[in-house]
């Protein structure tokens, strides 16, 4: 059975899904000599100060800054941005090294959105935010005229923003709404 949303692929002039899609299209192997250290990995910590970094601290994050490839000019895709954490974390560790990267950043919970624009305020030149699901990534993507990634990050699941609020419906610690929308 196929899985995702199709995709026009303008070589085959056929429809493909999302997965096939960024196997063939949007991502090649990542040369060794790119690989990012592994000391300078696991001294990486993200970032206080926001009030995002307050509310959340992004899970995985030593492990997910070790596959970034480091190297100058990347272009990044985050299909679930959240409050920002890992994002950040990829610019400023990049950043840190010396390679400037562009990234764009999905997410389809407008006050998780609101909270990453001011997380990334810094880095506002090379961000691109927006309200999507991670499954519209493509039609995003061509909208900003990038044909390719050299990174992609999805974290799916539910986020923690939506099961702490009660009023979003999602909460197993407190009445509300049953609601359970994301957007």
């Amino acid at each position: 059975a196929k899985t995702g949303t199709a995709r026009p692929d303008p070589d085959a002039g056929a429809s493909e899904p999302v997965a096939e899609f960024v196997k063939k299209k949007a991502f090649g192997k990542r040369p060794k000599e790119e690989a990012a250290d592994a000391g300078r990995v696991a001294d990486f910590r993200p970032e206080a100060g926001s009030k995002a970094s307050a509310l959340h601290a992004p899970v995985l994050f030593s492990q997910v800054l070790s596959f970034v490839p480091v190297r100058r000019g990347l272009r990044i895709l985050d299909g679930t941005l959240g409050m920002g954490g890992h994002s950040e974390g990829m610019l400023r560790f990049l950043r840190d090294a010396g390679c400037e990267a562009e990234l764009v950043g999905l997410d389809r919970d407008a006050g998780a959105l609101q909270l990453a624009r001011e997380r990334l305020a810094g880095f506002a030149g090379a961000v691109s935010l927006t309200q999507a699901r991670f499954s519209e990534f493509a039609g995003v993507l061509d909208a900003k005229g990038w044909a390719t990634v050299d990174f992609a990050l999805i974290d799916i699941g539910v986020s923690s923003m939506q099961i702490d609020s009660p009023e979003r419906g999602f909460s197993f610690h407190a009445d509300g709404p049953l609601d359970m929308r994301m957007d």
